[in-house]
């Protein structure tokens, strides 16, 4: 599944302390589905019978998450930083529209499952 997403928020930064200034980053997400492709094992084969579907509409084409995220900024002179951060990424809504149908090869059964997006997210850069 991929996502366009558009995220909004707010960063908290510290006053700086010698060389170092924190942040916090509150926010939240909307992800726009722009591709969404599966493939499927056949568990009774050893892997040679694999096939490809498009599952685009089985799967929403909104999500939304919400998420914290905070760093540290190490200035190099007076308008360059490097930055470093770590966040957490939880998605609230379902992205899976099975409709309480899943794909089984002995044929469809219901069940009613749900898919949630969590991330961890890294930030590495540079500030000027």
């Amino acid at each position: 599944m991929q996502y366009l997403e558009i995220p909004i928020g707010l960063k908290m930064r510290t006053n700086e302390f010698g060389y170092i200034r924190y942040f916090l980053e509150p926010g939240i997400s909307i992800g726009i589905k722009t591709q969404a492709r599966g493939v499927i094992n056949d568990p009774s084969q050893s892997g040679e019978n694999e096939e490809k579907f498009n599952i685009t509409k089985e799967v929403n084409g909104i999500y939304m998450s919400w998420g914290v995220g905070g760093g540290i900024e190490y200035s190099l002179s007076t308008s360059t930083s490097l930055i470093a951060g770590l966040g957490f990424q939880i998605g609230f809504t379902d992205v899976s529209d099975d409709n309480g149908t899943v794909f089984d090869p002995r044929g469809n059964r219901k069940e009613d499952a749900k898919a949630i997006i969590n991330a961890i997210t890294l930030k590495l850069g540079i500030l000027f």
